[in-house]
Formats: structure tokens, C-alpha cells, sequence
């Protein structure tokens, strides 16, 4: 049975969340052995297709969708869904390595999003077809969904970054401390400025939620391969760089991130290339 990774963050838009969900999966595809699957609880589009597929292939609206999100609705509801045929309605990145679920073509409103009921039947049935399910999950914790995806999840990926103001207010919320400490997290901050007296490890000394902390620096390279749809060659180009490179210390501490997820899923990872050790 594969295992279930889910990348969240408390506020929407300020911690690169889906950009470090696509850039982890990305290095897990390329130079992990295992199957994983990449998508979006959010169900229609996705910054995480727009930065890995060309706009031909998320934009072209059909009438019947032959596959992604709502194909794979479709046949939840019929009870055709299983593990096997699962995959066939993905799109593949990597063979046999990384696979995205495209979302759903409807606009979905709160009363066409896809039911609880159905999103545990693909779920199920993905984490037999794949060693590895990663999901970006809506920010905050509002939705009743996104509590249930929390719960159900191996792993949570929490993003967050050097504002002092959210993190004061991250911390400081009972609730959802409680949650988390029942879980396996691996705290991340997104757009990390290195040159910020809010280092990681300052953050890390005072606030003792952090049971891991990874950062992801801030990198133009990769913010344009994102608007050029090549996020996978982006970090395909540069996994080998040296330590002279400019982008160096991103790709290594995407590794590092990679590595972690990996690590605290208990997933079998004994080839997974750790250049930056």
C-alpha cells in the first residue's frame, strides 16, 4: 500500500506551497525508483499542471473528459474504479516514474466539488497503484475537507516562511497544534531569503512545533520555469549542478526536502540519489 503525502499551509499565496509540492515531486520522479502521483484536492485547474504541461494540454476543454479527475469520478460512482485502471487516467511525466491527475473541467462550486466518499475511493485505490500519492491541499483549515485530509494523511508537508506574523499566529492556534502532533510533519519554509535574520535556525530554536525544518530558497530560475510550463526539465537541467552554480543551493535543498517526504513515509527509497549528503 502506497502512502499518502499531503502539502498544506495555513495562509493562501505566501508560502510557494504548490511550487514546493511540484519541485519535490519533480526530484522524487527523477531520482526515486518508486511510482508516484502528483495532483490537487482542489479539483479544477491547478497551478501544478500549468508549470509541468503545456497550456495544450490542461486548456482544451472536452466534453467528456477521457481523463483525469472527473474520468476518474465517473468511474467511482459506476464502482469501475480499481487499481489497476487507475493509472491509465493520469498523464504520465516520468514512465513509470511520475504521474499528474489533471483537474476537473467543471467550475466547481462548492455544490459540484467532488464528495468525500468519492475522493476516499480514488484514494484508496491510488495508494495501491502508486508507491507515493503527493496532494496540494487548500489552504487553511475552514474545510471540513481539508481537516479529513490532514487526518487521513502519512505525511504533511506544512509550508510556511520568515513571517514573523504568521508564524506567530501558527503557533499560537491550540487546535490545530493539537492535530498536528498526532501526525508525521515535516515543517518547510518557501521562498527562503537567506540573507533574513529569520534563519531557519533562529525559527527553529523558537518555536518548538518544528520537528523538521527544510527550506526552499528563493530561485528567478525556477519562478520562469514555472511560467514556461517547464518545471521537470528545469530541475532535470540543473540536478547535477556544481557548487559554483547560482542555483545550486535550490537544487539541494529540494533534494534534501525530497528526501525527507521519503524518509518519514516509510517509503522503500534505497536507491534515491543523495548527491547533496
Amino acid at each position: 500500500m502506497g502512502k499518502q503525502v499531503v502539502f498544506w499551509g495555513p495562509v493562501h499565496g505566501q508560502m510557494g506551497t504548490t511550487s514546493n509540492c511540484i519541485s519535490a515531486a519533480c526530484m522524487i520522479g527523477l531520482e526515486s525508483p518508486i511510482r508516484t502521483l502528483i495532483g490537487s484536492t482542489q479539483g479544477s485547474y491547478s497551478m501544478i499542471e500549468s508549470v509541468v504541461l503545456k497550456p495544450s494540454e490542461y486548456t482544451v476543454r472536452e466534453p467528456f473528459q477521457r481523463s483525469g479527475l472527473d474520468a476518474l469520478e465517473r468511474l467511482a460512482r459506476n464502482q469501475r474504479l480499481n487499481a489497476m485502471n487507475l493509472s491509465d487516467y493520469s498523464t504520465p511525466l516520468l514512465y513509470q516514474r511520475l504521474d499528474i491527475l489533471r483537474g476537473s473541467q467543471r467550475k466547481m462550486a462548492q455544490e459540484d466539488a467532488v464528495d468525500t466518499e468519492v475522493w476516499e475511493a480514488i484514494l484508496g485505490h491510488a495508494k495501491q497503484a502508486y508507491d507515493l500519492v503527493i496532494l496540494d491541499e487548500n489552504s487553511g483549515i475552514g474545510q471540513m475537507s481539508t481537516q479529513q485530509m490532514i487526518q487521513t494523511s502519512d505525511v504533511i508537508v506544512i509550508n510556511l516562511n520568515q513571517n514573523a506574523a504568521i508564524l506567530e499566529q501558527f503557533s499560537s492556534d491550540e487546535g490545530l497544534m493539537q492535530l498536528l502532533q498526532t501526525k508525521t510533519c515535516v515543517y518547510v519554509l518557501g521562498q527562503y531569503e537567506t540573507g533574513s535574520k529569520y534563519t531557519a535556525r533562529n525559527i527553529a530554536r523558537k518555536y518548538k512545533f518544528v520537528q523538521e525544518l527544510c527550506t526552499i530558497p528563493r530561485c528567478v530560475d525556477f519562478m520562469d520555469a514555472c511560467n514556461d510550463h517547464s518545471v521537470l526539465e528545469f530541475v532535470l537541467r540543473h540536478r547535477n549542478v556544481g557548487p559554483r552554480h547560482p542555483n545550486y543551493i535550490f537544487i539541494q535543498e529540494t533534494r534534501r526536502l525530497a528526501n525527507t517526504i521519503l524518509k518519514h513515509a516509510g517509503v522503500d527509497a534505497e536507491f534515491f540519489c543523495e548527491k547533496g549528503a
